[in-house]
C-alpha cells in the first residue's frame, strides 16, 4: 500500500493519478523479478493507494480474473469487477487498516498542498487558493465584454458554457461549502456584471434569478455557484465512498466529533447514514469540515 502524500511522491501524484501505487509496482518488480525467474515464477506486483487507486499490473490481473469469472458465474462483467474491488478494499482496511491508519488523523501534521486542483489543509491555506482559483477566470470575463462589441451571440455563448458555472464546478464539488461559498458569491456577481456589461441593460435581481434558470425551461442558464454549492459538495461526497459504516475515514471523523462534543451528544457512522436524506446531508457537511480542523486538545 502506498500513499500519494509521501514527500517523495506528491509533486508527480498532484499531476498524475496512480503515480504512487506504479511507483510501488516498480519497485516490486526490480526487488523480485530475478527471483522468481529463478524459481519460474511470473512476478505480478499487486499495489494499491491509501485513497483506493491501484497499480496497472493489478489492474490488468484483476480485469483477466473478473472475465473468467463472469464466464464461469454467468454474471455481467462489470458486477463482477466490482465485487472484487469490494471484497479487496474490504479486506485491506480490516487487515491493514490499524498500521495504515491511526485511530483519528492528526490533520495539523498534514502539509498545505494542492493536489487534483482542490486544497487540502488548514482554513488560511484553503482560503487563499479559493480566491486564487475564484480571481482567474477575471481575465475572461473582461475580454467577453470586448468580444460582445462584435459579436454578442459569440459573447454569452462563451460566458455561459466557458467562463461561468462550469468554471469552478469542480472546485464546489470538491471543498465544503464553508470555506468556499463566500468566494463563489463574488464569482457569481463578476458573471453578472460581465453579462449586464455585454448586453449594456442593467438586470434587477428578479430578473437575474430568472436568467440563472436552466434553458430547457426557456431561461439562460447561468447557474449560480453558490446557490449549487452545498448541493454539488454533498452529492460528490457521498458518492466517494466516504458514507459507509464501515469506511474508515468516516469513523476517523466520528470519532473526532464524538470527543468534541459531550458524551449524550456522541454519535456513530451507523447513526448518521441511518438519519433522514436532510438530515443526513447537513451531517455530511459537519463531518467534513472536522477534516479541516485542528484535532481536540
Amino acid at each position: 500500500m502506498a500513499s500519494p502524500l509521501c514527500p517523495a511522491i506528491l509533486p508527480e501524484a498532484s499531476h498524475h493519478s496512480g503515480a504512487a501505487a506504479n511507483g510501488a509496482e516498480l519497485r516490486k518488480l526490480n526487488a523480485n523479478s530475478t527471483k522468481c525467474t529463478e524459481l519460474g515464477w511470473t512476478c505480478i506486483p499487486m499495489a494499491v493507494e491509501t485513497f483506493g487507486h491501484w497499480g496497472r499490473e493489478a489492474q490488468s490481473v484483476l480485469s483477466r480474473l473478473a472475465s473468467h469469472l463472469s464466464i464461469s458465474l454467468s454474471q455481467p462483467r462489470a458486477a463482477v469487477v466490482a465485487d472484487i474491488y469490494g471484497r479487496l478494499n474490504i479486506i485491506l482496511v480490516s487487515r491493514n487498516g490499524n498500521s495504515h491508519f491511526p485511530p483519528v488523523v492528526e490533520s495539523s501534521l498534514l502539509p498545505n498542498l494542492d493536489i487534483l486542483g482542490v486544497p487540502i489543509g488548514d482554513f488560511v491555506h484553503c482560503s487563499r487558493f479559493i480566491a486564487e482559483k475564484c480571481a482567474t477566470p477575471k481575465t475572461l470575463l473582461k475580454a467577453l465584454v470586448d468580444v460582445s462589441a462584435v459579436d454578442l451571440h459569440v459573447a454569452f455563448s462563451i460566458l455561459r458554457m466557458c467562463g461561468s458555472y462550469c468554471k469552478l464546478v469542480h472546485l464546489a464539488r470538491a471543498t465544503p461549502p464553508s470555506h468556499c461559498a463566500d468566494y463563489l458569491k463574488l464569482f457569481d456577481e463578476e458573471v453578472r456584471l460581465c453579462f449586464t456589461s455585454c448586453i449594456a441593460v442593467d438586470v434587477p435581481d428578479p430578473s437575474w434569478q430568472q436568467a440563472q434558470l436552466s434553458p430547457s425551461l426557456g431561461w439562460l442558464g447561468f447557474r449560480s455557484l453558490a446557490l449549487h454549492s452545498s448541493a454539488a459538495f454533498i452529492a460528490s461526497f457521498a458518492s466517494s465512498g466516504f458514507c459507509s459504516p464501515d469506511n474508515i475515514h468516516m469513523l476517523q471523523t466520528v470519532t473526532r466529533f464524538n470527543a468534541q462534543v459531550h458524551p449524550q451528544e456522541s454519535t456513530t457512522a451507523e447513526a448518521v447514514l441511518a438519519c433522514p436524506p436532510l438530515q443526513r446531508a447537513l451531517w455530511i457537511i459537519m463531518l467534513s469540515n472536522l477534516c479541516y480542523l485542528p484535532p481536540p486538545k
